[in-house]
């Protein structure tokens, strides 16, 4: 058997898996949320709580890996451990409380794990598509087919960096949502020529809030785990997200606990993609970051 770590800006992942023909099956899986970036992701700081709460996530998925026996181990960080100033104090803290080694990648590093698991679960695609994963500290878009990547960038404009600035009234006030659109528009200015030249008709989404639009829309996944998602039935959703309470999200059905704060800034970081690509068709796959890393290191 074998573990990885996926410790990202929102939430720590674990997954401890044995190898099954030429991929795995999934032995136990674990999902806290620990926000690493609350209030301080822009000031490239983990605040103390947040610390608290990073460490406390590990001690669990410590037991789970010593309950398995699992010797294995893969501990990935990103956004929010590699941008903050006491980055490397968690990383120290980390492997003398618990002997994890931790690895911070760089974001175009993260894509490529991320582009080898989602097209694993689209193989029945043959165009090009866009990948695209919403992270609490950076924004993933990787351009390619299933055999070759073409472009990749991480964009540092994830969930947690936005809410701050541009969601500070719930419902989120309409100035705000201009701006917010303003600003993801020009920080991702760099993709729009990449879809000139590649000319993806596809957006797949990956995982992590994507995921939570197919729960609250309770589409079924395909046996590759993946779904079609309704572009019609996107932009309704998006309507309804946008103009809702923090209070009214607590209670969708499909909408986990830890996202309810980041779904906003995340549903309109989708829109402006899918504006910009005037994308075709909208895939979602449950596979990303810990996925790529299965796939590639065991």
């Amino acid at each position: 058997m074998f573990a990885v770590l996926d410790l990202g800006t929102n939430t720590f992942h674990l997954v401890i898996a044995k190898k099954a023909n030429d991929s795995f099956e999934i032995i136990c899986k674990k999902e806290i949320a620990v926000k690493l970036g609350e209030g301080s992701i822009n000031q490239q700081y983990i605040s103390d709580s947040a610390y608290t709460r990073g460490l406390d996530a590990l001690k669990v998925f410590k037991q789970a890996i010593d309950y398995y026996q699992v010797e294995d181990i893969k501990a990935i960080a990103t956004s929010a451990i590699r941008d903050a100033d006491n980055g490397k104090d968690f990383i120290s803290a980390a492997r003398k409380l618990y002997g994890f080694i931790i690895e911070t990648i760089d974001g175009e590093t993260e894509a490529e794990y991320i582009y080898k698991a989602v097209v694993s679960t689209v193989p029945y695609i043959d165009s090009n598509i866009l990948v695209m994963d919403i992270g609490g500290g950076s924004v993933e878009l990787i351009i390619g087919n299933k055999n070759n990547i073409y472009w990749k960038q991480s964009f540092a404009i994830g969930a947690a960096r936005l809410i701050g600035p541009y969601h500070q009234q719930d419902p989120i006030d309409a100035d705000d949502l201009c701006k917010l659109i303003a600003y993801i528009h020009h920080q991702l200015e760099p993709l729009e020529p990449q879809l000139s030249i590649y000319k993806p008709q596809i957006l797949v989404g990956a995982a992590g809030a994507f995921q939570s639009i197919l729960e609250i829309a309770e589409i079924k996944l395909d046996s590759q785990n993946a779904a079609v998602f309704d572009l019609e039935k996107f932009y309704q959703l998006y309507h309804q997200m946008i103009n809702s309470s923090k209070q009214e999200r607590e209670q969708m059905k499909g909408l986990d606990g830890f996202r309810v704060e980041m779904m906003v800034a995340a549903m309109v970081l989708m829109k402006v993609v899918l504006d910009i690509q005037n994308t075709q068709q909208l895939y979602i796959s449950t596979f990303s970051l810990k996925e790529g890393l299965l796939l590639t290191y065991f």
